[in-house]
C-alpha cells in the first residue's frame, strides 16, 4: 500500500513538471510560427515597436490594409476600428467629429478643444477644422483608443489618431495613380511620384489629389436677412464636393553620419458645400422625398463653405551616444 502511495505521489509530482514542459515546448513552437496577421511596424509609444507587441488597445492599418478596404479620408476610419465613429461636421464641410468610445466633440468652433488628438506625420491638429484629411499614399494609420496622455498630452481623453505618410524614395522611382468615377457626378484623382535626388542619400515626393462630387440635397428656402448675416437662394450646392490638395516632401539622410532630416509642405483648397445629413422632409408641393437618393428641405446654415490651409513642418533626427533624438517643427 505504502509503495502505491508513494508511486501516486511521484506520478502526481510529474505530471505538472510534463505539462509545464509541454507549454514550453508549444510557446516555443509557437514563436517559431509565422504570425497568422500582418506585421505592423508603429510607432504609438514614440518608439518602434510590432503592433501586436504594443499594450495599447491599437489598430493599425498599413498601405495594404487601407486599399484593400477603400479608405480614402478620415471618416472611413469608422469603419475599421471599432468603438470608433468619425463623420463631417455639420454645416462645415472639412471638420471631422471623432468620437472613440464615446469620447469626442462635437463643436467646430475655434475656441472648442478636441476629445480626439489628430496627428499627421507628428504634427498634432488641435482643432476640428482642417481635419477632413485625404489619404494619399499613406505608410500606415495608427487609431489608438482610450486615454494617450501619457505620450500625447492634452485632448487625447478619447484616443488619438496618427497618420504616417509614405517617405520619400531614396534608391529608384515610385509612382502611384488611383481614379475613381462614379454616379453623382463622382470624380476623383489621386498621384503620387516619388524619386531620389542624390542616389541612397536624399529624394523627393509630390502627392495631388482631387475630389469631385454632385449634391445630394435639394435647398427650398431663402431665409429672410433677419436670420443671419447671409441670404442666398435654393441651389445644389449641399453635400458636394470638390476639394483639391497638394503634398511636397523631401528627405535628406546622409550615409556619413547618423543624421534624418524630412521636410514636408502642404496646401489644400476646399470649396465643398456645407454637410447636412439629409433628413428626409417634405417638399415644397406636399410630397415626400424617396428613401435613397437625394433629398429636399430646408435649413438656416449658409450653403457654402471655403477654406484654404496649408503646413510647413520639419523632423529631424540624430543619433547620440544615449540614443536617438528627434525634433518636430510645424
Amino acid at each position: 500500500m505504502a509503495r502505491l502511495f508513494r508511486t501516486v505521489l511521484m506520478a502526481s509530482a510529474a505530471a505538472p513538471a510534463f505539462a509545464f514542459a509541454s507549454a514550453a515546448y508549444a510557446q516555443e513552437d509557437e514563436a517559431a510560427a509565422p504570425r497568422g496577421v500582418d506585421r505592423v511596424i508603429v510607432t504609438a509609444q514614440r518608439r518602434e515597436a510590432d503592433s501586436q507587441d504594443v499594450p495599447i488597445a491599437l489598430t493599425a492599418l498599413g498601405a495594404g490594409d487601407l486599399d484593400r478596404q477603400a479608405v480614402e479620408e478620415i471618416t472611413d476610419l469608422r469603419f475599421t476600428a471599432p468603438n470608433v465613429n468619425i463623420q463631417k461636421n455639420t454645416g462645415v464641410a472639412n471638420a471631422a467629429q471623432v468620437y472613440i468610445r464615446g469620447v469626442g466633440q462635437d463643436e467646430s468652433s475655434l475656441f472648442a478643444e478636441v476629445g480626439v488628438g489628430i496627428y499627421l506625420d507628428g504634427v498634432y491638429l488641435g482643432k476640428q477644422n482642417g481635419t477632413t484629411i485625404d489619404l494619399v499614399d499613406l505608410e500606415r494609420v495608427e487609431v489608438l483608443r482610450g486615454p494617450q496622455g501619457t505620450y500625447y498630452g492634452r485632448n487625447t481623453n478619447g484616443g488619438a489618431i496618427r497618420f504616417i505618410s509614405r517617405r520619400p524614395e531614396l534608391t529608384g522611382t515610385r509612382g502611384v495613380l488611383d481614379v475613381a468615377a462614379g454616379t453623382g457626378s463622382r470624380f476623383d484623382v489621386r498621384a503620387s511620384w516619388s524619386s531620389p535626388v542624390v542616389e541612397g542619400e536624399s529624394g523627393f515626393k509630390i502627392d495631388i489629389f482631387s475630389r469631385n462630387k454632385g449634391s445630394d440635397f435639394n435647398l427650398l428656402n431663402n431665409p429672410a436677412p433677419t436670420a443671419g448675416p447671409f441670404t442666398y437662394t435654393p441651389q445644389d450646392t449641399v453635400n458636394n464636393v470638390e476639394r483639391y490638395g497638394v503634398r511636397g516632401s523631401f528627405l535628406w539622410e546622409p550615409s556619413a553620419q547618423d543624421l534624418s532630416v524630412y521636410l514636408i509642405a502642404d496646401w489644400t483648397i476646399d470649396n465643398s458645400g456645407a454637410f447636412v445629413p439629409t433628413p428626409i422632409q417634405r417638399q415644397a408641393d406636399g410630397s415626400v422625398t424617396e428613401p435613397f437618393g437625394r433629398r429636399a428641405g430646408e435649413m438656416s446654415i449658409a450653403p457654402f463653405h471655403e477654406f484654404r490651409g496649408g503646413g510647413l513642418s520639419g523632423e529631424v533626427k540624430f543619433g547620440t551616444a544615449l540614443g536617438e533624438i528627434t525634433s518636430i517643427t510645424a
